[in-house]
C-alpha cells in the first residue's frame, strides 16, 4: 500500500501573493487577517472612488495618495499624447502633397493614429 504524499501548506499559486504580502492567508481562511480586509476595502475605494468610513485614517490617506499619483501620471500621459498628435500633424503637413495645408487640418487624422489614453 502506498503512503499518501504530504503537500506543502503553501501551493505554487499562492507564492506571489505571499511574496507581496507576508501575512497573506488565502481565501480559504474563515477569518481573514485585518490587513487583508483593510486592503480589500482600500482597493474597492480606489476602484469606485467612493469613501468607505470603515477604513482607518491611515488607509484612507494611502488610497488618496495612490489616486493622486494615478491622476498625476494620467495627466502626464495625456499631455505627452497631445504633443505627439501635434507633432504628427506637423509632419503630415510637411509632406510634398500637403505643402499648402495648415498643420491643424491634420489634427483629426493624427488623433486617429495615436492611441487614446484609457483610465
Amino acid at each position: 500500500m502506498s503512503e499518501e504524499r504530504k503537500h506543502h501548506p503553501l501551493g505554487p499559486s499562492s507564492l506571489q501573493s505571499i511574496e507581496a504580502c507576508p501575512i497573506y492567508q488565502g481565501k480559504q481562511d474563515p477569518v481573514p487577517h485585518e490587513r487583508t480586509v483593510a486592503g480589500t476595502r482600500a482597493h474597492d475605494v480606489a476602484e469606485t472612488r467612493e469613501d468607505d468610513h470603515r477604513l482607518s485614517d491611515e488607509d484612507a490617506e494611502a488610497v488618496a495618495d495612490c489616486l493622486d499619483f494615478f491622476e498625476s501620471r494620467m495627466q502626464l500621459m495625456q499631455e505627452a499624447r497631445a504633443r505627439a498628435v501635434r507633432e504628427l500633424a506637423g509632419q503630415m503637413s510637411t509632406e510634398p502633397e500637403n505643402e499648402h495645408t495648415h498643420p491643424e487640418e491634420f489634427l483629426p487624422a493624427a488623433e486617429a493614429k495615436i492611441p487614446q489614453i484609457e483610465s
